[in-house]
Order: structure tokens, then C-alpha cells, then sequence
């Protein structure tokens, strides 16, 4: 067993039947011989450790297996250790022609749904005002006759105090998010000296 099960170490946790223990993560990774590190350099030819020490004269030979081990457990070297990963955060390992039909029709979906989806978000980006609008009217409108039947209760008064503040707030964070998407590009990215300003839009 490379770790032997070390009681002062190991305290608390299950002896296995086969005697092993449970590594530290630095001797895990750094026990000479038995370390992953050690046994991720004996993957490597030691040839190729010779060459790259004699071209690369101002690193140390330890630079130099640290570069080589990085570079090993890379994705993009996983076919070196048989291993793989997913290149990025979507897609499948070792993509077919389905995978890549898949996609395309997806991203047709996408630019097709989109043709109704922006104007629709457009539309309700002008009209979020106006519907505010008509809510502070019916609330001012209904507050008399929600007093009279509350029987002028002051938890009816807080309701209606509560309820209105809330839709003069809500206005704040419209009018935000309004000054937020048509300055988003600038704040970004900045002006481009020489080219047109971003037309925002009101």
C-alpha cells in the first residue's frame, strides 16, 4: 500500500482492510516515488527532461519538470493520459455529426424565436411605464373606497401606504434598468477613440 494507515495522522477515520491510510494533499502530491508527482514525471522520457534543461540553460530542473507536469495534465494533452474532458461548458466529448446537426438546429431555433422574442421584449420595455402608470391611478382611485370599507382600520392604512410606496419604488428600478441597458456597451467597453458614439436608446 503506498500510504500506510499512520494513526496520528488517520485519527477518526475508517481502517480499511488492506492497511491503507489517507494521505495529506501535499504528501499525496509531493512523496518521492510514491507521489502523484513523481509518477506524472516517470510518464515523461527522460531524454525529453535532458533536451529541454539544456535549451532552456536559466531555468532549474525543477522550473523545467513543474513546466512539463502542467503541460502533461493540460486538456488539451488528455489524449497523452487517456483521459477526457469537456472542452468547454457545453457540448459533448468527442462530438458526432448528431452533436453538430443538434447544434445548428438549435442555433436555427434560436435566431428564428428571436424574430418574435426582441420586438416582444421591446414592446414591454415601452409599455412598463405606462402600466406603472395605470397601477398608481387605480391604487390612488381605489384607496377612499378601501378605507371606507376597512372601516378606516389602521392596518388597512399601513396595507395601502405599503402598497403604494412600493409602486413609486418599483418606477426606481425601472428607470435603473432602462439607464443600465442603454448604457451597458459604454460602460464596458469604453468609446473607441476615432469611431461613433453608441446610440443608446431612450
Amino acid at each position: 500500500m503506498a500510504w500506510p494507515y499512520d494513526s496520528t495522522r488517520d485519527a477518526g477515520l475508517a481502517q480499511t482492510t488492506g492497511g491503507g491510510g489517507y494521505p495529506t494533499c501535499k504528501q499525496w502530491w509531493s512523496d518521492g516515488g510514491i507521489g502523484l508527482r513523481a509518477r506524472l514525471l516517470a510518464q515523461v522520457k527522460p531524454d525529453l527532461l535532458t533536451d529541454i534543461k539544456a535549451w532552456a540553460t536559466s531555468m532549474s530542473q525543477e522550473d523545467i519538470n513543474d513546466q512539463v507536469i502542467r503541460d502533461l495534465v493540460s486538456p488539451r494533452k488528455q489524449a497523452l493520459t487517456l483521459g477526457q474532458v469537456y472542452s468547454d461548458y457545453g457540448g459533448a466529448v468527442d462530438g458526432t455529426m448528431a452533436n453538430s446537426m443538434n447544434r445548428l438546429a438549435a442555433t436555427a431555433g434560436q435566431a428564428v424565436g428571436s424574430l418574435a422574442m426582441y420586438p416582444a421584449v421591446d414592446s414591454m420595455r415601452q409599455a412598463a411605464p405606462m402600466v406603472l402608470s395605470f397601477l398608481k391611478m387605480a391604487l390612488i382611485i381605489c384607496i377612499p373606497f378601501v378605507l371606507v370599507f376597512g372601516t378606516l382600520d389602521l392596518k388597512v392604512a399601513m396595507t395601502l401606504t405599503f402598497a403604494q410606496f412600493a409602486l413609486i419604488f418599483v418606477d426606481f428600478w425601472l428607470q435603473l434598468a432602462r439607464w443600465v441597458d442603454s448604457t451597458i456597451l459604454n460602460a464596458l467597453y469604453g468609446t473607441v477613440p476615432g469611431a461613433p458614439p453608441i446610440r443608446t436608446s431612450t
